[in-house]
């Protein structure tokens, strides 16, 4: 418990430095936007089927507009929650001795647990889903010892609680049948096999029919992968994942990272590291089968793990590269594979049919102080990578300081303010979630986003300050000779700019004198746009997405004495 506690503390000191990052807008701004619904919690994310992941959004959406510390809080409850559980898990499957703090003190700092405790739009899915995986395992490993019908309900039921959140819960069978198999039957893969079906088939059947059951509605509603003309580079994909990547993460590594783009986050070990892993790796994976009976199986899990983690990213990410195969974001399932693994290659489990039995003696493993000194280095360098993360360290890249300066211009500016609706910085969120109509809807009625603007509309620059906009001009009416109106207008008029204008991004903007209060149509290629022009001088802007050589008003009251001074066709440039 006081490991649990401590590591909790270290994580939520290291999540202290970070804020909402890309992913995170995209899920507020979606349960901004939708209310609550079966059809909005069902909603796919990027290939992610997590309904409980959008009820927890809700809840940080519910308290308050970007309130950080309300994810804060998820986190952290969801990060001392997987520890309590996988302690659980170590305490059933090892019983209560204190030999089973060095894998939990692994888990709790293993660095592949960096992204979820450190993004929470990874954390609210990965986090409960490893906590439902270390439950179930407890359950099934109770109903494998007395066949209770009890237990193999709650693993039935801690899997669909994963399987809610997302679909990384699906992990949790590759142990459920590591287990049972090797550890809870004995002989041939096929003895095995048959042993476990004839003692446990009902098991075998519940646990089957609710992974179908999941499998189909996850293949009908969000499994995305790309098109078979997409080529994938395995050997590039499994050599990052297993000679770079998951060996250093294995030892505390990578101690470095490098940002490939905003949203992959790349291990970026060094040569030493990479050469002070393979070795730490070999001796402890040597030691073990010299020294314990039915050791050399417990690899087997987190090696099973590994390989499927890599096919999926490359399956679902190969447009990325082969260098998304070094983001830890992507290896969630093995901080408990691997911790499993430690356990079942060293410790006997408890009432098991085949288990690790000691054979020999070894000074590394059988005294506690070479046990203390190396779980003490993995954990100082564990969090020597964490607190290295790139998002503890964003800079100039963070979102952060564009909010509060959105926060503070609406804040000090009175009344509703109109906005064209363009896109935050990159570093923010892309489009369409990073248009302001989207990502800044928690400030409700105050930003109006009107298709045609006029006089006093803004935009917002690259420090969150409220701006008139510049128009960086491309095209322009010219008036046919000097006059005290450049275009005057009675119920129709046509007006040629000095070239085509086509193509995407371009904004017309119009400066108008009327005596008085008129409707009209303003007509750009083929799309018609009613307006309601004011008396008086004034400037309208509105889009000018589509392709043509002119602006047409219709529509005008002759008596208005409408005088068109300028048309401008352009693209929106902040000012300097």
């Amino acid at each position: 418990m006081l490991l649990v506690a401590a590591a909790t503390a270290v994580r939520a000191l290291l999540l202290d430095r970070t804020w909402f990052y890309l992913d995170d807008f995209a899920l507020i701004t979606q349960a901004n936007e939708h209310p609550l619904s079966p059809m909005r919690l069902t909603e796919p994310y990027f290939g992610h089927l997590m309904p409980a992941g959008r009820l927890l959004a809700d809840l940080v959406v519910a308290s308050g507009r970007f309130e950080y510390a309300t994810a804060m809080i998820e986190l952290v409850t969801l990060f001392a929650t997987a520890g309590l559980a996988v302690l659980h898990l170590l305490v059933t499957l090892f019983g209560s001795r204190r030999a089973i703090l060095a894998p939990l003190a692994y888990f709790l700092a293993s660095p592949l647990l960096i992204p979820a405790t450190s993004w929470w739009a990874a954390g609210i899915n990965h986090l409960p889903a490893l906590t439902a995986t270390a439950m179930a395992l407890a359950a099934f490993v109770r109903h494998l010892r007395d066949n209770c019908r009890r237990d193999l309900v709650a693993t039935v039921g801690w899997l669909l609680a994963g399987l809610c959140f997302t679909e990384l819960t699906m992990f949790a069978y590759l142990s459920l049948a590591f287990l049972a198999l090797g550890y809870f039957a004995t002989g041939t893969l096929g003895q095995r096999t048959r042993q476990v079906w004839d003692k446990h088939r009902p098991g075998v059947v519940a646990l089957g029919l609710t992974a179908l059951g999941y499998l189909a509605v996850y293949f009908q509603r969000a499994w995305e992968t790309l098109p078979t003309s997409a080529k994938i580079d395995w050997s590039a994909f499994f050599t990052n994942a297993g000679l770079v990547s998951l060996p250093t993460a294995a030892v505390g590594g990578p101690g470095g990272w490098h940002v490939a783009w905003a949203a992959q986050l790349e291990a970026h070990p060094s040569g030493l590291t990479r050469l002070v892993a393979y070795a730490v790796v070999a001796t402890v994976v040597t030691i073990s089968m010299r020294t314990r009976d039915c050791a050399k199986r417990a690899w087997l899990l987190p090696l099973g793990q590994g390989a499927v983690c890599v096919v999926l990213v490359a399956k679902t990410r190969v447009l990325f590269g082969p260098g998304i195969a070094l983001d830890l974001r992507f290896y969630t399932p093995l901080a408990l594979g691997i911790t499993l693994a430690l356990g079942l290659a060293f410790l006997p489990v408890v009432g098991a049919t085949e288990t690790a039995e000691r054979r020999s003696s070894h000074w590394l493993i059988d005294r506690p102080a070479p046990q203390v000194v190396a779980v003490a280095a993995f954990t100082v360098f564990a969090w020597s990578s964490a607190s290295a993360f790139p998002l503890l360290h964003l800079g100039e890249r963070a979102p952060r300081p564009w909010f509060d300066g959105v926060d503070r211009s609406i804040t000090e500016h009175p009344g509703p303010i109109e906005l064209q609706d363009l896109a935050a910085p990159a570093r923010v969120i892309a489009p369409p979630e990073g248009l302001y109509s989207h990502l800044l809807a928690p400030y409700g009625n105050r930003l109006i986003f009107p298709v045609v603007v006029q006089d006093d509309w803004y935009v917002v620059d690259n420090t969150g300050r409220l701006v008139h906009p510049d128009l960086d001009v491309a095209r322009r009416a010219q008036a046919p000779a000097p006059a005290n109106c450049g275009f005057p207008v009675g119920s129709d008029r046509t007006v040629p700019l000095d070239g085509p204008v086509f193509g995407y991004g371009w904004r017309v903007r119009i400066t108008y004198t009327s005596g008085r209060e008129t409707g009209a149509t303003i007509s750009v290629g083929n799309v018609d746009t009613d307006i309601s022009l004011s008396a008086g001088e004034h400037v309208l802007e509105l889009p000018g997405d589509a392709e043509y050589e002119s602006v047409r008003f219709s529509g005008v009251d002759p008596a208005a004495g409408l005088c068109l001074s300028e048309i401008l066709v352009g693209t929106t440039q902040l000012p300097e």
